[in-house]
């Protein structure tokens, strides 16, 4: 059996969890609650309370490289960002821009400005110009966005909830296209 752990410092007031990855994620919940309602300087009320790692500490490493390997999407070797090779499932535009955006933030395993995923939505024939940036703004559960608002300049990353729906999405493109 895996453990997995989470630490937060909150200036040196210190909380820890451990255990299986399943009890890690139920009691996360919990902590993201401790942290919202801590009341502390160096914690900025206005910044998303959400814990996110420097970089991925996946469990299964091999699902990024079975995407490589499917074609849904390879890493530049000038810019080490992902580039999408596979049509982006999705309803809409809206849930093809997120689509997107999980993919590539998944790939990266770090923030992206937004430019370069506006021109990824482009390619994929997603982009909604005038709800991009609303629709990062508004989903707060998968996206972290950073930059000063009205700004052409921000960036996006994934909530430890992202990665899960990141996962779970290349899970269903993997499977379409083994069929």
């Amino acid at each position: 059996m895996e453990t997995s752990s989470i630490s937060l410092d909150l200036t040196k007031r210190s909380f820890t969890i451990s255990g299986s990855e399943e009890f890690v994620s139920a009691r996360l919940a919990q902590m993201l609650e401790l942290v919202s309602t801590a009341t502390s300087p160096s914690i900025p009320s206005s910044e998303p309370k959400t814990i996110m790692p420097d970089s991925f500490d996946r469990d299964d490493a091999s699902l990024k490289d079975q995407c490589e390997t499917a074609g849904i999407f390879y890493l530049d070797q000038e810019t080490g960002l992902p580039v999408l090779q596979e049509r982006v499932p999705g309803e809409n535009k809206r849930e093809k821009m997120r689509n997107v955006a999980l993919l590539l933030l998944y790939g990266a395993e770090k923030p992206i400005e937004a430019a370069y995923i506006k021109e990824q939505c482009r390619r994929q024939s997603c982009l909604d110009t005038g709800n991009f940036s609303k629709a990062y703004e508004m989903d707060k559960r998968n996206f972290i966005k950073k930059g000063k608002t009205g700004s052409r300049d921000w960036t996006l990353e994934l909530t430890i909830p992202g990665i899960k729906t990141a996962e779970s999405l290349i899970q269903a493109i993997l499977e379409s296209l083994s069929e």
